[in-house]
């Protein structure tokens, strides 16, 4: 089953129950706000096509599963924007008889639930992960050779190559400024007694974390994986890594790799990415890991509202850098490979999905943020086109003629269609 979970079958699997859960939230914003509304729902799908299963509940309304999982909708009553009886047919509990305040809520709670699911994912994971100690102490030593020779769980680190680092913020900006070296010196703490000795280099080219699709993925890397060499030459620091794969220029390299107490050598071709540095985007070969401390330092508790306020922050983190890159892109500032279409998507949740569960229900939440971004363009067909709609009909105090709002909605189905075969190319060929 593993083995299935890690190829084609896996990405399918994983893809899918990211989108389902995404749009399910999503169009059961829009259902139950149309209830409170006092609007009724026909129909609940998630997916289109044929139906696998439906089933019609106590309040009349058909919830059901379809055969092809690439989105969703809710079906209200009196539901038809091109209808040409549109204004003499609103039934009671149909969507024509509801004022327009009901109509903007009942639209714009899609995007509001995909936020606001979120908030709540980031939160959880924050309040489930808690935050990192202001000292420098070890709280997890990483697996790497020989590390425990040297230090301990529970070390307050005190100094590095003689300078102060007591609490976690100087340990790293000292940290950053070290030559490149195999052992540097250290003075820590340990059970009230200070002890000096030579040990590993802080930011060793330890993989991390993985980035989805990128090089160092097919060329197989795996998270834990310590490179020793590159090209033949000792590395000892990330950043060393880091430079020699940006002056690459793309061409392969040869990596020597320690990876639980084996030695194997992998071949990887750096490839050029587009990386958001403060206002602009910088243009770099990667093969696409982060890589971090020796150790993971020790975490402590926080309380419901930092979580949430993290779990905030992080959802407008989200909408910023979205609307920020796609922004660049439209201004061809950055390449436009850096959009992608259901397949990039799909490949990228199942290479998260098999680095962990959190990672994956990270992603989630990121996924679900972007959707909720996307579903608010002023576009014809996604909510942020019906809420344009609902706005005229306020300023003008009539509804958009029939006739223009039908060519408007075909137009921005028109839209969609091809951006999304712009996507699919990209997905193909860049």
């Amino acid at each position: 089953m593993g083995s299935l979970f890690d190829g084609t079958l896996g990405t399918v699997f994983y893809f899918i129950i990211a989108l389902s859960t995404i749009v399910s939230i999503h169009e059961y914003g829009h259902y139950i706000v149309g209830r409170w509304c006092g609007v009724h729902a026909e129909v609940f799908s998630i997916g289109f096509g044929p139906i696998l299963f439906s089933k019609i509940d106590k309040k009349g309304t058909r919830w059901q599963l379809a055969l092809i999982p690439m989105g969703g909708y809710v079906k209200f009553l009196d539901d038809d924007v091109v209808k040409t009886k549109l204004q003499s047919e609103k039934l009671s509990g149909g969507l024509n008889a509801a004022s327009l305040s009901k109509k903007a809520a009942i639209v714009f709670a899609g995007p509001a639930f995909n936020f606001l699911f979120s908030i709540l994912i980031f939160s959880s994971i924050f309040q489930y992960s808690g935050g990192v100690s202001e000292l420098s102490v070890i709280g997890k030593l990483k697996n790497i050779p020989n590390l425990k020779e040297n230090f301990v769980v529970g070390d307050h680190i005190l100094e590095i190559e003689g300078q102060d680092v007591k609490n976690l913020s100087s340990f790293m900006k000292v940290a950053t400024t070290l030559k490149p070296q195999k052992y540097v010196s250290y003075k820590v703490l340990r059970n009230n007694e200070f002890i000096s000795f030579k040990g590993t280099f802080p930011f060793l080219p330890l993989v991390d974390h993985l980035q989805p699709k990128s090089p160092a993925i097919q060329a197989g890397l795996l998270v834990g994986d310590l490179i020793l060499e590159l090209d033949d030459k000792p590395v000892y620091s990330l950043s060393t890594v880091q430079e020699a794969v940006n002056s690459s220029m793309g061409r392969v390299i040869k990596l020597k790799v320690w990876r639980n107490k084996n030695i194997l050598e992998i071949m990887v071709k750096p490839k050029k990415q587009d990386i958001p540095l403060k206002n602009t985007f910088v243009s770099k070969w990667l093969i696409g890991f982060s890589g971090g401390l020796f150790f993971e330092p020790v975490r402590k508790s926080i309380g419901f509202e930092e979580s949430l306020t993290g779990g905030i922050r992080q959802t407008w983190n989200v909408i910023s850098s979205s609307v920020f890159g796609l922004t660049n892109i439209i201004a061809g500032t950055i390449s436009s490979c850096n959009l992608q279409g259901p397949l990039g998507i799909a490949e990228v949740s199942g290479d998260i999905a098999r680095q962990g569960f959190i990672d994956f229900i990270w992603f989630i939440g990121v996924m679900s943020t972007a959707i909720g971004l996307i579903n608010l363009f002023p576009i014809p067909v996604l909510d942020g086109g019906h809420l344009v709609f609902i706005a005229f009909e306020a300023v003008t105090r009539r509804p958009l003629n029939t006739y223009v709002q039908k060519w408007l909605t075909l137009g921005g189905m028109g839209i969609l269609l091809t951006l999304m075969v712009f996507a699919l190319s990209n997905d193909l060929f860049c």
